[in-house]
């Protein structure tokens, strides 16, 4: 369908931009949560 009609094919393009943003941001924030709980387990040593 969205192949067929331009303005689909456009919002199809946009959600799966705005997925992958979503996934990298997701991914950012997991790696600075790991990084903060580290920060805290080594200041207790």
């Amino acid at each position: 369908m969205a192949q067929e009609n331009e303005y689909i094919s456009d919002a199809a393009e946009t959600l799966l931009h705005s997925n992958q943003d979503l996934k990298i941001r997701s991914y950012c924030e997991a790696v600075e949560e790991s990084r903060r709980v580290r920060r805290g387990l080594e200041m207790e040593l």
